[in-house]
Formats: structure tokens, C-alpha cells, sequence
């Protein structure tokens, strides 16, 4: 799955983890609905994973009827929603170059973390940089080894949005609460929070 940082906390040198302008971008929900709008993920599918994997828009899959809720909104591939939700979150091309800015003049840039080493990860992450510049976001893929993205996400915090895949679990969602508790470790994008941020 891929998620942005949230972490609101600072370094032991007194710094945001995470660039303020940038944070704001990840925080605002308009923003996280359209870079799912604009990720193909049928092309993902096709291309990265040779047509064995099925695309999903939700935590729990459909292929899980008893926990998946049919009703819980969806943001699929769709190019022309994902622009109108980065307008609503205030995301524009002020300048006619191509890439989106907020209001401040900030280039809606930002740097996508995965492991090296793993063809079908490198290729999901070629493609989501692409369908991401076609809506104005520049991505630049920040591809490191295993253990380096792993120290990274779970101890430096020292990421913007990363690209990985979590094993294990079962067909019950509570066999993945590490994950989805802001409290817990695994709690990817802001972990161990004393307290929920949002």
C-alpha cells in the first residue's frame, strides 16, 4: 500500500519530521482522495504484476464479504475527479509549468520510498509516478534496500510517502489492528501516537 507521513512530531534537533508545506497537503483528506483517483490501478495490475493481483480501493478487499463494506466510499482511477480534488484542496498550476502549486508558490513535489531489489514494486512505483505527473504532482522515487526503508519508516520517520506491502494477517480485519491502531507501531503513517491526531 502506499500512505504519506503524518507525523506531526520533530527530530531530536528540534526539526518537523515531515516538510510543514508538504504536511499540509498530506493532512488534507481532497488531497489523499486524488492520488487515488489518479493511480490506474488496472494498469498496476496489467503491467507491475502481469495480470496476477486484483486491484482494491479499500482496506478489506472484496474478496472478504463478511468484513468488506460494500458502501464505504471509493476513489478509483478517475484523472478528471483527482484534478478537482486537488482544486479543492487548493492545489493549482498558478504558473502554467505544468505542476501544481499551493497557495504559498510551494511545487506540489514529493519523494516516493520503496525497497530496491523488487521488480514488481519498482514498476507499481514507475507507474504511479506517471499517472501522478499527468495530474500535475511531480514524484521522485527514492528507492533504497530493505533494511534502509524499514529503519526509515519505523524509527528516523525520515520519509514522505512510501510504497510497501505488509504480509501476514488473516481474513478477519483485527488480525491487522497493529496497522490500523494510531497507537501501535505498525500505525505506519503516524505510529505510536499517545493520543489519535485525527
Amino acid at each position: 500500500f502506499l500512505w504519506f507521513n503524518l507525523n506531526t512530531n520533530r527530530n531530536a534537533a528540534g526539526q518537523a519530521l515531515v516538510n510543514p508545506a508538504k504536511l499540509r497537503w498530506f493532512q488534507h483528506k481532497a488531497f489523499r482522495q486524488a492520488v487515488s483517483c489518479a493511480m490506474d490501478r488496472d494498469r498496476l495490475v496489467k503491467t507491475a504484476y502481469g495480470g496476477r493481483a486484483l486491484a482494491s480501493l479499500a482496506f478489506v478487499s472484496a474478496e472478504n464479504p463478511k468484513w468488506n463494506h460494500p458502501n464505504v466510499p471509493r476513489f478509483g482511477f478517475d484523472p478528471a475527479r483527482a484534478r478537482a480534488l486537488l482544486a479543492e484542496a487548493g492545489l493549482l498550476d498558478r504558473n502554467g509549468d505544468g505542476v501544481l502549486e499551493d497557495a504559498a508558490g510551494n511545487r506540489v513535489e514529493f519523494s516516493l520510498a520503496s525497497n530496491s531489489g523488487n521488480p514488481a514494486r519498482e514498476q507499481a512505483a514507475a507507474l504511479i509516478i506517471e499517472d501522478l505527473q499527468r495530474v500535475g504532482v511531480r514524484v521522485t522515487f527514492q528507492p533504497m534496500d530493505f533494511a534502509q526503508l524499514v529503519q526509515r519508516i519505523n524509527n528516523t520517520f525520515d520519509f514522505e510517502c512510501a510504497l510497501m506491502g505488509l504480509g501476514g494477517g488473516g481474513v478477519d480485519p483485527a488480525s491487522q489492528i497493529n496497522v490500523l491502531k494510531s497507537t501501535d507501531p505498525l500505525h505506519q503513517w503516524f505510529p505510536n501516537q499517545s493520543t489519535p491526531a485525527t
